[in-house]
Parts: C-alpha cells; sequence; structure tokens
C-alpha cells in the first residue's frame, strides 16, 4: 500500500476514436494526469459524432498490438459503467478510494449517467482481469445496492473522454483517498 498518500503512476491507452484498432499506451504521472485525460485536456476541440471522439482505456498492451482482450497486459483502473439511473452522488460511497467521477453526454437530471474510475494499487492482468472485475462489481453492489454494467468486465473496453458539445453538463468530482486493492485472488 503507497503511504502518505503517495502518488503513483498510471498506464492508459488513448485512441482516436471508436474503430481506431491500435491506441497509445502512455504512462501518467498521477491522478490529475488522468482527470486532464478524461476531460481531453480542458481542450476544446471540434464537435464530432460520437463516433469519431476520442476515447480513453485502463489497459495497456505492447507498441503496435491491436485492441483486444487477448492482447491487454495489464488492467490499472476499475471502471465503473453507471447508466441505470443510480443517483450521481453515489460516488461520495467510495471517498475512502482515490477516484474521479464524472457524467456522460448521455446523462440527465431525469436519469443519471455516470462513471467511477478507481485507480487500482496494483495493475491487474488481462487474463485475469475477469475475476478481479467481478471483485470490483461486487464491491460497487454491497456499497451501492445497485448493478454496474456488465460489458466493463472486457479488459480491453474503451471509455469516451468528454465530448465537447455538452462539455458544459460534465460534473466530476475527484477524491484522493487510498488506491483501490481489489482482494480477487482470496
Amino acid at each position: 500500500m503507497l503511504k502518505d498518500n503517495a502518488l503513483k503512476p498510471l498506464t492508459v491507452s488513448l485512441f482516436d476514436n471508436l474503430f481506431s484498432r491500435v491506441g497509445l499506451s502512455i504512462t501518467l504521472e498521477s491522478n490529475i494526469s488522468l482527470a486532464w485525460v478524461l476531460d481531453f485536456g480542458h481542450n476544446p476541440r471540434p464537435s464530432r459524432e460520437k463516433k469519431d471522439q476520442p476515447l480513453w482505456s485502463p489497459a495497456s498492451y505492447e507498441p503496435l498490438a491491436t485492441r483486444k482482450k487477448a492482447n491487454v497486459r495489464e488492467v490499472s483502473c476499475m471502471v465503473y459503467d453507471v447508466d441505470d439511473g443510480t443517483p450521481f452522488e453515489y460516488h461520495h460511497l467510495f471517498s475512502d478510494f482515490r477516484y474521479i467521477a464524472h457524467t456522460t453526454a448521455s446523462h440527465s437530471d431525469d436519469h443519471h449517467k455516470w462513471r467511477l474510475v478507481l485507480p487500482l494499487e496494483k495493475n491487474v492482468a488481462g487474463k485475469e482481469w475477469y475475476r478481479a472485475w467481478q471483485c470490483g462489481r461486487d464491491l460497487f453492489k454491497r456499497r451501492t445496492g445497485a448493478e454496474i454494467d456488465g460489458a466493463c468486465k472486457d479488459p480491453s473496453r474503451m471509455y469516451y473522454v468528454a465530448p465537447p458539445r455538452f462539455h458544459r453538463l460534465w460534473v466530476d468530482h475527484t477524491s484522493s483517498g487510498e488506491y483501490l486493492d481489489l482482494d480477487w485472488r482470496s
């Protein structure tokens, strides 16, 4: 466990759009950098169709490896994709962990849609991700009583960065608790 709220590097991959097969795996030096990636560096950019928007993934790959489950080296974050209307404020139930919570482009006051991104204490090998994901899913269910999107069990899953036309709706929160230690081997 990291002491004194130390920051650990996180490796994520960036993709140009939904159809990109090869991403760029980069190492971020802090949780702030992850927030910067998720918000696309706070840079204005032209509005494009959703399929043409940039995406990110908590998975890392060998250089030039295509995006698929079998090619994932490691996963660095547990990502909860919450589309069932569970209130966005439930992210506070995870305040003992380091995290970033943000609404998605399809979020509305009537039906909340959001993501909770928790950097992991230890990266999980791609081939072991499903068991780790089950442990993370159970944690979310215990804390919120809600289910998460099962598609996130795919270690090569990509997520959209903040879309430009919805930027004003983008609500986020960052917590500086402990890194999530998924005890999935026990």
